[in-house]
Parts: structure tokens; sequence; C-alpha cells
């Protein structure tokens, strides 16, 4: 294969070598883990400089979001998550894992538990601690009080990018009206 040809399979995977970009849009499932990895580690092989996580999703499997945040955990290189148009769910978790989470200025942003199952045993008791983490996870980022946390997972909680700041889901709001 050529250097073009592997170039060509970057962007096929939402990698900007030149711009140091993961784009992360779709469904949080396992090929968006692949390609989020593939990323990080060609990102980290050229060098230490800044990466930025470009998240727009709707969500998907809460899993392969802790999968996807251990990943950036783990990189050599600071990560940055920025969030556009749409960060919801599954997204949201994936956004707290950036050094920097940024917002552009009209990004939806919004909270959940994400879709009950009637589980029982091992699943239910999976499906418990992956909630646990869940709140640990944002309770952490936005250090507000885990009653404040319940409350916007126990429903649907949109945040507009100022919202969000304000509650210390992100660090920076991106443009503005023109």
């Amino acid at each position: 294969m050529t250097s073009g040809e592997h170039l060509s399979q970057l962007v096929n995977y939402g990698v900007d070598i030149h711009s140091r970009q993961i784009l992360l849009v779709g469904e949080v499932d396992a090929d968006l883990y692949l390609r989020t990895i593939v990323g990080l580690i060609v990102l980290n092989q050229i060098s230490n400089e800044p990466i930025t996580v470009v998240i727009n999703t709707h969500g998907g499997e809460v899993a392969q979001a802790f999968a996807i945040i251990e990943a950036i955990r783990e990189s050599q290189a600071p990560v940055d998550t920025l969030a556009v148009g749409a960060c919801m769910s599954a997204g949201v978790l994936i956004l707290q894992a950036g050094s920097v989470r940024n917002a552009t200025f009209g990004c939806s942003i919004m909270a959940h538990f994400g879709e009950e199952t009637n589980s029982s045993g091992s699943e239910a008791k999976h499906n418990a601690e992956l909630t646990k983490r869940m709140k640990r996870l944002i309770q952490e980022r936005t250090q507000r009080s885990l009653k404040t946390v319940n409350k916007w997972l126990e429903a649907d909680t949109y945040f507009t990018a100022q919202e969000a700041l304000k509650q210390g889901l992100i660090d920076i709001v991106i443009g503005g009206p023109k």
C-alpha cells in the first residue's frame, strides 16, 4: 500500500493528520471505537502535539463510550474534545474525557441515563455499575453534587452550549451569534 493509500484510509477513518483531529461522528458503537483507536494510535506515533476529538453523535453504547474514554485517557498526547451539532447521551460521556472540553455555540447537548432495560442477574448488576461510572465521571468533571447529576440523568436534559458551560459540562464555548 502506498503512502497516499494509507492517507486515504485514515481519511476514511475520520482522521486528519494535518489538523490532528479525529472525527467521532455517528452512533457510538464498536466501529466508532475502532476508528477512534486507530486515530489515536496514528496521531500519537507522529507526535505528542495535542489531538482534538470532534464529537457529533446522538449517542449509542455506553460500554463503547467508556472504551473510547479509556483510550483518550491513555493517549501520550493531550486530547481535547469538541462538541459540534449534537452531543448527546454517550457522546456527553466522551466529551467529559477531554483535557479541555469545548462546544460550538450552536451545539445541543443532552444527558440522560440511556435506554432502560428489563434486565436481571448479572446484566442488571453490570448496568448498575455502568450507571455508577456515568454519574461519577460527570460529577468529577462538573464538580456538581450527586443530587444535581442524578436530576440531569433521570430524564433527557438538554443544554445549550452556554448552559453546559455554566453547569461545568464544558470549559469553552467556541463562536457565537453574528
